[in-house]
Order: C-alpha cells, then structure tokens, then sequence
C-alpha cells in the first residue's frame, strides 16, 4: 500500500483489480450479481488518501482487437463517513462490473478463480442477478 500510495502521489498511473474477495467481517460487504460478497476497499482507500481520481476500465473483445472503455474520473472526500465512502465506492465498482459483464460475460478472466467459485456455488437472492 505504501508503494501504490507513493506512486501516486508522485503523479503516476497505477493500474489494479478491485475485485479481492475479503473473508466474512472484513473489507465492506457490496451486492454483485445478486449476491452478497465481501471486498477490500483498497482502491477507495487510496483515491482518498492520495487524492487520486479512480478511472473504471473495461476491455471487451472484439473479433481480432480489444475496446477498451475508460469511465468518467471518480473522486473520493478524504473527510466524511469514510464506511460510507469505502462501500458506496465499491458497490458503484460492482455495479459498473455486473453491468458489464451482463454485456460480454466471456469477458471476465477471474471466473476460474478458487475464492469466486465459492461465491457462485452459493445461491444468488431472490429475484437477483
């Protein structure tokens, strides 16, 4: 964290995956596709240390060539509620990542992932997904 923090405090890119499942009674709990997981808020954290906006990218493939899709810059207060500001951040992440992948669900390259299998062996909630 120090090292991502430094990096961007000296006005470099930095480029990573928001989607590190956290065990029950850590991170924040957020919905995704109809299930209730736990995530670490790490990128939320250090937009609001940092002052760094967060840039959501998508990739989608298409035939021989990749798209990749850059959303509007998010910034986070660095004062407030900050539970507020970790879960809001990540559930406006999993909402743009569900959205996304309801598009081009072959996009996803982490569905083989051990810690994933166990959320999509759990039955999603009523109505959901």
């Amino acid at each position: 964290m120090r090292v991502c923090t430094r990096s961007l405090k000296d006005g470099n890119i930095l480029v990573i995956t928001p989607d590190l499942l956290s065990r029950p009674g850590e991170g924040v709990v957020v919905e995704f596709l109809g299930r209730k997981i736990n995530l670490r808020p790490g990128i939320i954290t250090l937009a609001m240390v940092t002052g760094a906006p967060v840039v959501r990218v998508s990739l989608h493939w298409e035939e021989d060539r990749v798209l990749i899709h850059c959303e509007d810059p998010r910034e986070y207060p660095r004062t407030g509620d900050h539970e507020r500001t970790f879960v809001g951040g990540m559930q406006d992440w999993c909402d743009s990542f569900a959205a996304h992948l309801r598009r081009h669900p072959s996009n996803w390259q982490f569905w083989l992932d051990r810690h994933w299998s166990r959320v999509w062996e759990a039955p999603a909630e009523q109505g959901d997904e």
